[in-house]
Protein backbone atom coordinates (compact mmCIF):
# COMPACT_ATOMS: atom_id res chain seq x y z
CA UNK A 1 0.00 0.00 0.00
CA UNK A 2 1.30 3.45 -0.91
CA UNK A 3 1.98 5.79 2.02
CA UNK A 4 0.34 8.72 0.25
CA UNK A 5 -2.98 8.98 -1.52
CA UNK A 6 -3.28 7.48 -4.99
CA UNK A 7 -5.43 9.77 -7.10
CA UNK A 8 -7.39 8.74 -10.17
CA UNK A 9 -5.79 9.33 -13.52
CA UNK A 10 -7.70 12.04 -15.40
CA UNK A 11 -9.80 10.56 -18.17
CA UNK A 12 -9.40 6.95 -16.94
CA UNK A 13 -12.32 4.97 -15.56
CA UNK A 14 -11.92 2.85 -12.44
CA UNK A 15 -8.34 1.96 -11.64
CA UNK A 16 -6.14 1.96 -8.58
CA UNK A 17 -7.34 5.20 -6.96
CA UNK A 18 -7.84 5.17 -3.19
CA UNK A 19 -11.29 5.03 -1.62
CA UNK A 20 -12.39 7.40 1.17
CA UNK A 21 -11.39 4.86 3.80
CA UNK A 22 -7.98 4.35 2.23
CA UNK A 23 -7.46 8.10 2.15
CA UNK A 24 -8.46 8.57 5.77
CA UNK A 25 -5.65 6.39 7.10
CA UNK A 26 -3.03 8.05 4.89
CA UNK A 27 -3.40 11.66 6.06
CA UNK A 28 -1.33 11.25 9.23
CA UNK A 29 1.82 9.10 9.16
CA UNK A 30 2.12 6.52 11.95
CA UNK A 31 5.58 7.90 12.77
CA UNK A 32 4.03 11.27 13.63
CA UNK A 33 1.45 9.65 15.91
CA UNK A 34 4.21 7.63 17.58
CA UNK A 35 6.13 10.89 18.18
CA UNK A 36 3.23 13.11 19.24
CA UNK A 37 1.56 10.90 21.85
CA UNK A 38 4.53 10.47 24.22
CA UNK A 39 5.99 13.92 23.55
CA UNK A 40 2.73 15.70 24.31
CA UNK A 41 2.34 13.58 27.46
CA UNK A 42 5.77 14.80 28.56
CA UNK A 43 5.01 18.50 28.00
CA UNK A 44 1.32 18.55 28.93
CA UNK A 45 1.96 20.19 32.29
CA UNK A 46 4.88 22.34 31.06
CA UNK A 47 4.77 25.87 29.69
CA UNK A 48 2.41 26.49 26.72
CA UNK A 49 5.34 27.06 24.36
CA UNK A 50 6.30 23.39 24.80
CA UNK A 51 2.85 22.26 23.62
CA UNK A 52 3.14 24.62 20.64
CA UNK A 53 6.56 23.15 19.87
CA UNK A 54 5.26 19.57 19.91
CA UNK A 55 2.26 20.56 17.78
CA UNK A 56 4.53 22.36 15.30
CA UNK A 57 6.98 19.46 15.12
CA UNK A 58 4.07 17.11 14.50
CA UNK A 59 2.83 19.28 11.63
CA UNK A 60 6.33 19.51 10.13
CA UNK A 61 6.81 15.78 10.61
CA UNK A 62 3.53 15.14 8.81
CA UNK A 63 4.67 17.16 5.82
CA UNK A 64 8.16 15.70 5.89
CA UNK A 65 7.20 12.05 6.12
CA UNK A 66 4.53 12.36 3.46
CA UNK A 67 6.86 14.22 1.10
CA UNK A 68 9.72 11.75 1.56
CA UNK A 69 7.43 8.72 1.20
CA UNK A 70 5.56 10.03 -1.86
CA UNK A 71 5.71 7.92 -4.99
CA UNK A 72 7.68 9.98 -7.54
CA UNK A 73 5.84 8.26 -10.40
CA UNK A 74 2.42 9.28 -9.01
CA UNK A 75 2.91 12.09 -6.49
CA UNK A 76 -0.05 13.26 -4.44
CA UNK A 77 -1.76 16.48 -5.39
CA UNK A 78 -0.65 19.67 -3.60
CA UNK A 79 -3.82 19.89 -1.52
CA UNK A 80 -3.13 16.48 0.02
CA UNK A 81 -0.33 18.07 2.04
CA UNK A 82 -2.56 20.91 3.25
CA UNK A 83 -5.32 18.49 4.20
CA UNK A 84 -2.80 16.26 5.98
CA UNK A 85 -1.67 19.09 8.26
CA UNK A 86 -5.31 19.97 8.98
CA UNK A 87 -5.99 16.27 9.70
CA UNK A 88 -3.03 16.12 12.08
CA UNK A 89 -4.19 19.25 13.93
CA UNK A 90 -7.76 17.91 14.19
CA UNK A 91 -6.49 14.54 15.38
CA UNK A 92 -4.24 16.21 17.98
CA UNK A 93 -7.13 18.34 19.26
CA UNK A 94 -9.50 15.39 19.37
CA UNK A 95 -7.17 12.97 21.12
CA UNK A 96 -5.34 15.17 23.61
CA UNK A 97 -5.94 18.22 25.76
CA UNK A 98 -4.06 20.53 23.40
CA UNK A 99 -7.25 22.22 22.17
CA UNK A 100 -8.42 23.12 25.64
CA UNK A 101 -4.92 24.03 26.70
CA UNK A 102 -3.92 26.32 23.83
CA UNK A 103 -7.28 27.56 22.56
CA UNK A 104 -9.47 27.07 25.65
CA UNK A 105 -11.84 24.80 23.75
CA UNK A 106 -14.50 22.93 25.73
CA UNK A 107 -14.26 19.14 25.63
CA UNK A 108 -17.28 18.81 23.35
CA UNK A 109 -15.62 21.13 20.80
CA UNK A 110 -12.48 18.98 20.80
CA UNK A 111 -14.60 15.91 20.09
CA UNK A 112 -16.58 17.68 17.37
CA UNK A 113 -13.31 18.81 15.76
CA UNK A 114 -12.11 15.28 15.10
CA UNK A 115 -15.55 14.08 14.01
CA UNK A 116 -15.90 16.98 11.58
CA UNK A 117 -12.41 16.31 10.23
CA UNK A 118 -13.16 12.63 9.61
CA UNK A 119 -16.20 13.69 7.62
CA UNK A 120 -14.98 16.85 5.88
CA UNK A 121 -11.33 16.21 5.00
CA UNK A 122 -11.94 13.26 2.65
CA UNK A 123 -14.92 15.13 1.19
CA UNK A 124 -12.75 18.19 0.57
CA UNK A 125 -10.16 15.96 -1.07
CA UNK A 126 -12.80 14.41 -3.34
CA UNK A 127 -14.19 17.82 -4.33
CA UNK A 128 -10.72 19.23 -5.00
CA UNK A 129 -9.90 16.19 -7.11
CA UNK A 130 -13.08 16.64 -9.14
CA UNK A 131 -12.31 20.33 -9.69
CA UNK A 132 -8.68 19.81 -10.66
CA UNK A 133 -9.51 16.88 -12.95
CA UNK A 134 -11.97 19.05 -14.86
CA UNK A 135 -9.20 21.55 -15.52
CA UNK A 136 -6.76 18.93 -16.82
CA UNK A 137 -6.61 18.30 -20.56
Amino acid sequence: MNRTIVYPVAGAKGGEADTWGDKLVKYIPAEVIAFYVPMYALVESAQPWAAWLVLGLGALGTLGYLRVRADPAAPPRFYFYVLSVVAFAAWAVGTSSIGSRLWHMPTWAEEVTILAAVFLIPLTDELATMLTDKRRP
